[in-house]
């Protein structure tokens, strides 16, 4: 059983808590509002197919994420939206459709990895915090 730790400053799961945070800021800032937590999901299972060099439907995008309306995630991420996933027909099978990330969405989502996945010091964590979001977000901006 999970107990939350203690003393927080002295505490590996605080960093994992920590880097979440970033990683949830930092999709706040590029997303912008009203996104929720299973539009995130879908963003980040897309993320997780087009890294790996995986096709993924929205079918299987639904199933995985728990039945999502996929209109919202194309209206939110796609063309109309903030420009970070495409949508394509299947060449194999025309009721299909592929949903995969733009070069702007890479570059987001390799942001939300690095600051889940950075190591990081409990001492100077809440102080660069801040500091590491808004670079990020800026390097985002710069690029898209």
């Amino acid at each position: 059983m999970f107990r939350i730790p203690r003393s927080p400053r002295a505490s590996e799961e605080w960093i994992a808590v920590d880097r979440l945070a970033d990683a949830l800021a930092l999709l706040d800032a590029k997303l912008g509002d009203r996104v929720t937590l299973r539009q995130v999901r879908a963003f980040l299972r897309i993320a997780r197919s087009d890294f790996q060099g995986e096709e993924l439907s929205i079918a299987e995008l639904g199933r995985d994420v728990g039945g999502i309306p996929y209109r919202s995630v194309i209206e939110r991420f796609g063309e109309s939206g903030s420009g970070l996933i495409d949508k394509e027909d299947d060449p194999r099978d025309a009721r299909t459709q592929i949903v995969s990330l733009t070069n702007r969405g890479r570059v987001v989502a390799q942001a939300v990895v690095e600051a889940v996945m950075e190591p990081k010091d409990v001492e100077t964590l809440n102080k660069e915090r801040r500091k590491r979001v808004r670079a990020r977000s800026s390097r985002i901006d710069r690029l898209a």
